[in-house]
């Protein structure tokens, strides 16, 4: 079992940087997706 062990971990590291680079380059502070987000939780 313990030669499983690196290689989940390798395969979660890179979904995590993976995820890390849509979310920076496709939800952008103060874009479209975000503020279309937010508006339901703030007031007028």
């Amino acid at each position: 079992m313990l030669p499983e062990r690196p290689q989940f971990l390798l395969i979660q590291t890179l979904l995590l940087i993976f995820s890390v680079l849509i979310l920076w380059i496709f939800f952008e502070i103060g874009g479209t997706i975000d503020l279309q987000l937010i508006y339901p939780f703030i007031d007028d």
